[in-house]
Formats: structure tokens, sequence, C-alpha cells
């Protein structure tokens, strides 16, 4: 019974790991800048390096990728549309 549990258990996290890594690759395939996806086209400059602080964009990959996973982890999805444009100002 608890073999059985822990196995179920550590597949479920290397499922977990699996999707999270396959979803922040797809990310960074995007040929768009995230920041300025995520602003729009008449952001400032100043808005765009604060959504790149935020999420970690000016670091290396490994460092976005650790990033990343601790949004997660903190269950922190990410702003919504309604509030790019308050970070913007």
């Amino acid at each position: 019974m608890m073999r059985t549990i822990a196995s179920r258990l550590g597949w479920t996290l290397l499922v977990i790991w699996f999707v999270v890594s396959v979803t922040f690759a797809m990310i960074m395939w995007i040929p768009a800048e995230p920041a300025r996806a995520l602003l729009g086209p008449h952001a400032t400059p100043e808005a765009i390096e604060r959504v790149r602080a935020h999420y970690c964009l000016n670091e290396n990959v490994a460092g976005q990728y650790a990033c990343y996973v601790g949004s997660l982890a903190r269950l922190d999805f990410g702003i919504f549309a309604l509030h790019a444009a308050q970070m913007a100002m």
C-alpha cells in the first residue's frame, strides 16, 4: 500500500516537473519580447524595465527558470490583463 502511494506520488511529481518545464520552454521560444507583449506597444521604457525585473527577464535562462518555478510554488500565476495597464503607468 505505501509502496503504491510512494510510486504514484513520484510519478505525479515527475509529470508536474515535465509540464512546468515544457510550459517554460514554450514561453521562451515565443519570438516576441514578453514584457512588451504584456504591456502593449505604447508602454514606457520604465514600465518595461519594471516588468522585466518582476518576471526576472533580466536573468539568464537558468535564473528565469528558477524564478518561474518559484513563482508557481508561491501560487503566483502572473498578472491579469486588467492589472497590466496599472503596471504601465
